[in-house]
């Protein structure tokens, strides 16, 4: 894995929120690319706005294909840049 997929991630963070009127949804498309760029291998899936799991309703489910079925690796809830964690 090269830093340049991290680069490249807060360059598209960055142009969005310059222009002023982003929100948590926007940046959510780098979000996914990030993640799933970080297996290297393309087995890794990021699925935004999932259905209801019985966590919750996570904004991104994060997959793996092993063998023949998908398993979950975990689950995301994204925030804006300047929102709480908490």
């Amino acid at each position: 894995m090269s830093a340049d997929v991290f680069v490249e991630y807060i360059a598209k963070i960055n142009e969005a929120f310059a222009q002023g009127d982003a929100t948590e949804h926007t940046h959510r498309p780098a979000l996914k690319g990030l993640i799933e760029s970080l297996d290297g291998k393309g087995k890794v899936t990021a699925t935004n706005e999932p259905k209801r799991q019985q966590c919750g309703a996570p904004d991104f489910i994060v997959s793996r294909k092993l063998r023949q079925t998908e398993q979950t690796i975990g689950y995301i809830e994204a925030k804006d840049i300047d929102k709480s964690l908490s």
